[in-house]
């Protein structure tokens, strides 16, 4: 849920005035264009720049469903910057000791290779 006063503040330039305008006018027309984003992005998140240094892989999918479950499960009464705080704490001590290989080359992007969720 976005909060009325994020769009709506005066202190700084909206990043997008186009999408301020419309959630100040139409809420509803604004949630459904945010849903339409977000669901673009989703299908093009697998579509790498060639040349980025920001890659997105397609798996593991057990890791991918190990981080939407620790997501989905975060309390919400804490505030979003200590929610993020908490992935971060959780996702590092997840991972630390799990890396195994690391291969760059010049040509392809980092590799990490994690074992499987089912040891």
């Amino acid at each position: 849920m976005v909060k009325r006063d994020f769009f709506i503040e005066e202190a700084r330039t909206p990043l997008n005035q186009q999408a301020r305008d419309l959630f100040l006018e139409d809420p509803a027309a604004f949630a459904e264009k945010a849903a339409e984003c977000a669901q673009k992005s989703l299908q093009q998140v697998y579509h790498n720049n060639p040349g980025c240094s920001l890659q997105f892989t397609k798996g593991p999918v057990e890791a991918h469903d190990k981080i939407i479950e620790s997501l989905r499960t975060a309390d919400t009464s804490y505030a979003m910057e200590d929610r993020k705080a908490m992935l971060v704490d959780w996702f590092c001590n997840h991972y630390k000791n799990q890396r195994v290989h690391v291969g760059v080359e010049a040509s392809t992007v980092e590799t990490i290779l994690l074992p499987s969720a089912k040891q």
